[in-house]
């Protein structure tokens, strides 16, 4: 029996507005491949409380699912994997049982409103996808999950009303806000304003963020929380990265990052990250020697979803391998995940997904006004760029 305590005490909500109301609905934690949930768990409800948010019927699906299943629910790839592939680090063994708090992370997200447009990521997480391909005739034929469809955002306002009122009546261990880019002003005000109120000064405050936005007001609301967790996605660097997180720009992503890392309270941990896929796979070494000037890096293998023709594991054995020589062991997390698509490449490998991947670097090259030199040299040669 799987016992994992992101569905016993943790809950991810989703926010829209539908005729001027606010819906919601909710799911254990991030990690879990969305698209593997019911159906019938997947719509939308209404929010009339903020008792609504603990009473879905989506957190009891899962909760008597544990309570009666022997193995991982079909949502759950990511924790399977890693506990199929002995990695240390799994999301599953994340939280210990903890008596003290009612829930161990509410995870909030804002709305889609971000202003970069990232080739692996879609109109429902990114406004700025959602404007480039709304004149766009054939949303089907668009790379990646770029002709998904947008969900419109939550009123800000009522969010972070049914936000204040959940944590200030349930205790919670940690607050996570998730966007688009959550500190955008358009997502991060009213969110800031709940912070300022005080409700949040026992708790951890964590969000992710594109490092286009970084400012004093932010910093000043990381010293009236308890403590913060704050991952940076960088993905890449120089001109990779101007490809990957386009339209920004790597010399600004890095002063920003150095502010926050130069100002921020000693209760603040920052942990830069990057998503390694079929763009930045070859340059990880190059990566990681930028990456070591920083207190704290990671890098994250699970593209979603599973079958993206963005998946590094399209790539050949050999450019696996050649990545692999030149990290030498310098990133053992890295090395392992590598290793292990190695190990098991047959069962893994996306190869079949060649001529589609091709199609999408190529579509995303025209984009974005770029040479293919923005990649690695093998790749560029395996796709015949």
């Amino acid at each position: 029996m799987v016992n994992c305590e992101w569905i016993n005490k943790a809950l991810r909500v989703e926010f829209t507005t539908i005729d001027n109301q606010l819906y919601y609905k909710t799911r254990p934690c991030c990690h879990m491949h969305g698209f593997k949930i019911d159906k019938e768990f997947q719509n939308w409800s209404k929010c009339t409380s903020w008792r609504d948010l603990e009473t879905h019927s989506n957190r009891k699906h899962f909760i008597d699912w544990q309570n009666t299943q022997p193995g991982f629910h079909t949502a759950c790839h990511p924790c399977e994997t890693a506990t199929l592939s002995g990695s240390n680090i799994n999301p599953m063994n994340h939280w210990n049982k903890n008596d003290s708090v009612d829930y161990h992370i509410l995870d909030v997200v804002v709305g889609n409103t971000c202003n970069l447009a990232c080739p692996f990521c879609s109109p429902s997480v990114s406004s700025l996808i959602e404007k480039i391909t709304s004149s766009l005739p054939d949303k089907k034929s668009l790379p990646g999950k770029w002709g998904h469809s947008a969900e419109k955002n939550g009123n800000p306002l009522d969010v972070a009303s049914i936000v204040s009122e959940f944590i200030s009546n349930r205790r919670v261990g940690t607050l996570k806000v998730i966007g688009g880019e959550p500190l955008l002003a358009e997502n991060w005000n009213e969110i800031g304003k709940v912070i300022d109120s005080g409700v949040c000064r026992d708790m951890c405050l964590t969000f992710t963020t594109n490092a286009t936005v970084m400012n004093k007001k932010i910093v000043d609301n990381l010293y009236k929380v308890k403590s913060s967790s704050i991952t940076v996605s960088l993905d890449s660097i120089n001109e990779n990265y101007n490809f990957i997180r386009w339209p920004h720009k790597w010399d600004k992503a890095l002063r920003n990052t150095q502010y926050l890392l130069d100002n921020r309270p000693d209760s603040a941990f920052v942990n830069i990250d990057n998503l390694v896929t079929v763009f930045n796979f070859e340059y990880l070494p190059d990566i990681i020697k930028v990456f070591e000037q920083f207190p704290s890096y990671s890098f994250n293998f699970d593209l979603k979803p599973m079958g993206s023709e963005l998946d590094f594991k399209v790539l050949p054995e050999h450019i696996l391998h050649n990545t692999l020589k030149k990290l030498n062991n310098t990133d053992r997390h890295s090395c392992t995940a590598i290793e292990y698509v190695l190990d098991n490449y047959k069962d893994l490998n996306q190869q079949h997904l060649r001529d589609k991947t091709k199609n999408s670097v190529e579509w995303f090259l025209k984009q974005r006004s770029m040479s293919s030199n923005v990649l690695g040299k093998d790749t560029i040669e395996y796709l015949q760029l």
